[in-house]
């Protein structure tokens, strides 16, 4: 014998009440503020990540053509204010002036082969020291040149900091000067 279960579509009970819609609603309501808070919080973290990820890239950047070129240099030199710097460099094609200097917050980069400057990073302050110094030659060393740079970009901030000692040797005295 087979038993079926049949609604009764007879009864009152058909749909649903006002309270439950409200009830209903409220609990949606809730589940939808908590969900676009944790979509919201996601979307912030990612964009501080990215402020980050770009500013860190900048500073390697910086460290790096600074210690492969004052390296590669013989003569290097540093303004009185000390945000700028200069740097006769060793290239397979000869001798180049290669130039960075700190201004409004702009370390701009320059080689005496290219037409102008091109900016590097915006957002930068010398981290030497209080006066903000970007650049120092070492006292009593053979051309070692200290460097501390602070990029900052949206809540991130990252510093390129280190000293480099040039090695360019056995330039024969003529051509390119700083």
């Amino acid at each position: 014998m087979h038993r079926r279960w049949k609604a009764n579509s007879d009864t009152a009970q058909d749909g649903l009440t006002i309270v439950e819609l409200i009830v209903v609603s409220a609990v949606s309501a809730v589940l939808l503020i908590v969900l676009s808070g944790v979509f919201i919080n996601g979307l912030q973290t990612n964009a501080a990540s990215l402020d980050r990820d770009s500013t860190t890239a900048r500073a390697q950047t910086i460290a790096m053509t600074l210690q492969t070129s004052i390296r590669d240099a013989d003569v290097t030199s540093v303004t009185v204010d000390a945000t700028r710097l200069s740097a006769l460099v060793s290239t397979e094609g000869g001798w180049v002036c290669r130039t960075w200097e700190l201004a409004g917050g702009d370390l701009t980069y320059r080689a005496s082969s290219t037409a102008g400057p091109a900016v590097l990073a915006t957002g930068v302050s010398g981290t030497l020291d209080e006066r903000g110094r970007a650049f120092s030659v070492v006292s009593g060393s053979a051309g070692t040149v200290e460097y501390g740079l602070a990029v900052a970009e949206g809540s991130a901030r990252a510093e390129a900091q280190g000293s480099v000692t040039a090695q360019g040797k056995d330039r024969d005295g003529g051509g390119e000067t700083c």
